[in-house]
């Protein structure tokens, strides 16, 4: 049961006075994979790095899109006299966007034109 070490050497697929394994050609010596390695690695790096910019720039740096241009005209928001309603609200009129606020309460739905309004055009409909 004991094989010769040549035997062992040619059956774990390593060359001869190498750390590397058969399945790089004879002419690459040590260095030589050493900096393919490298450039792999740089490569992957460089790829992955580059994605990972882009984005934290598409997240945090990139500028706003401009609704107006993009969508035109009117934005409709109903249930707009709470929470996350007034909110958007809010931001679209930070935006310049001109607002159609639907809401079923009327006194809270002029009490938000009247903030709005100094910030950009809006009517306002109160439907129950």
């Amino acid at each position: 049961g004991h094989e010769p070490e040549g035997d062992r050497a040619r059956s774990h697929r390593w060359r001869r006075g190498s750390k590397l394994p058969v399945m790089f050609p004879p002419e690459m010596d040590d260095a030589t994979v050493a900096r393919l390695a490298k450039a792999t690695f740089t490569l992957f790096a460089v790829r992955y790095g580059l994605k990972f910019l882009s984005f934290v720039y598409k997240l945090f740096f990139r500028p706003g899109m401009n609704l107006n241009k993009k969508y035109g005209g009117w934005a409709i928001v109903t249930g707009c006299t709470d929470g996350i309603g007034k909110a958007f609200c809010e931001e679209l009129a930070k935006k310049g966007v001109p607002l159609l606020l639907i809401s079923r309460t009327e006194s809270k739905l002029e009490a938000l034109a009247s903030e709005l309004e100094d910030k950009t055009e809006g009517k306002y409909l109160a439907v129950d």
